[in-house]
């Protein structure tokens, strides 16, 4: 699992090749970037120019600055869809050897995008992050909400659509099993709104086994963040 399928076609996405000044200046952020894309290019690797998640995307390269991590998008769902998340030296090295190298020394973060890529290879999409759940986003933000709610979908959950505030899930709640998650953002204070209270009453008393949570779960959860649990973000 740790070798790529010499018969599948690399389709690449980059993610951090940002401007860093002042070591990495815009032209000199443009010349790495178009570097990377000769050598993917060279190499017979596809290119998606995009700021979303594709599912057609099998490696996101990724570049690194200043001890900077890349937490983009399309860097998430790639780690929860189980597909390879590498630093731009999988791209260099490979050029360099003439033909596409085991991405696996080359990998971001090292020990979850080989584990996550392990399970999808061995079970397919039950393999995934987010395999089972079935979420519901509550955000203010629906920039923020479209991001997140692709990167469960990348890792084999479902988004649940039906209800878009906590008024409405308070007022109808999900049967069970319908719905696992509810994440919200903001988080709601000590000053709880009725309908966040309901619901939790709700929950309780119907025995849902539905979380409420605030997202940056999902964040800590797709980043491999250690002693990270459920009980941190409810």
């Amino acid at each position: 699992w740790l070798r790529d399928d010499p018969t599948q076609t690399k389709m690449f996405a980059l993610s951090g090749f940002v401007p860093s000044p002042p070591r990495y200046p815009a032209p000199a952020m443009v010349a790495e970037r178009e570097g990377v894309l000769a050598k993917i290019s060279e190499l017979g690797g596809g290119f998606l120019d995009t700021d979303q998640w594709e599912p057609s995307i099998t490696h996101v390269v990724i570049f690194l600055s200043h001890g900077k991590d890349c937490n983009s998008e399309k860097v998430m769902a790639a780690i929860a869809a189980g597909r390879w998340v590498v630093t731009k030296r999988y791209v260099e090295k490979s050029h360099k050897a003439g033909r596409w190298l085991d991405p696996g020394p080359y990998s971001h973060p090292r020990d979850q995008v080989p584990r996550l890529q392990e399970a999808v290879s061995k079970e397919g999409p039950k393999g995934g992050l987010f395999w089972r759940m079935k979420a519901v986003f509550v955000m203010s933000d629906e920039r923020k909400n479209g991001v997140y709610s692709r990167i469960v979908t990348a890792g084999g959950g479902t988004v649940v659509s039906r209800w878009r505030s906590l008024e409405e899930l308070s007022s109808r709640p999900p049967a069970l099993r319908e719905v696992t998650h509810v994440f919200l953002d903001p988080w709601p204070e000590a000053s709880s709104p009725p309908a966040f209270l309901s619901l939790a009453r709700s929950c309780q008393s119907q025995g849902l086994g539905l979380l409420m949570l605030d997202y940056k779960y999902l964040f800590h959860t797709v980043k491999g963040t250690p002693d990270t649990t459920v009980q941190d973000w409810e």
